[in-house]
């Protein structure tokens, strides 16, 4: 029986990828999960899957799984043809997962629901997060430019 301790994570993700004649804008928003072993963090993609990254602590785990995420959509990028061949790809990707990756999630997820774990200085989201992926041929245009008029109060 292991003893790992197993932490149900959701995560987005927001990148500019340029590739051969086009850029796009990549929002993925899936679910990953993190272990704490005796070296580290580990993170391991459920949505997407087949990728993973490690670090001393939970952030530099994250840390690393965004850049190993980023090293992918690159690669994607400077081996398509075109936008289109870039989005196909990229959807693929997000929608492949490890069964065995998702069953371990939702157990750990069960767990924190149960109140079993819990991850110190993490928020915990009781509503369910619909995963999504989103790749758009962005418009390489000045007038594009759009200023952000920051933050406001409700009133």
């Amino acid at each position: 029986m292991s003893t790992t301790m197993r932490y149900p994570l959701f995560c987005g993700f927001r990148e500019v990828v340029v590739g051969r004649k086009f850029a796009a804008g990549v929002e993925l928003n899936g679910r990953a999960l993190a272990e704490k072993e005796q070296g580290g963090w580990w993170l391991y993609g459920v949505n997407p899957g087949a990728i993973a990254g490690s670090g001393m602590d939970l952030s530099a785990a994250v840390a690393d799984f965004r850049l190993r995420l980023k090293g992918v959509l690159f690669d994607f990028a400077a081996d398509a043809d075109d936008f289109e061949c870039f989005r196909k790809e990229v959807l693929a990707f997000f929608k492949s997962s490890d069964a065995e990756t998702e069953a371990e999630w939702q157990a750990a997820r069960d767990l924190v629901r149960a109140g079993k774990v819990d991850l110190k200085g993490m928020r915990k989201e009781k509503a369910e997060r619909p995963r999504s992926a989103r790749v758009v041929l962005l418009k390489l245009a000045p007038q594009e430019n759009v200023l952000d008029k920051g933050a406001s109060l409700a009133a």
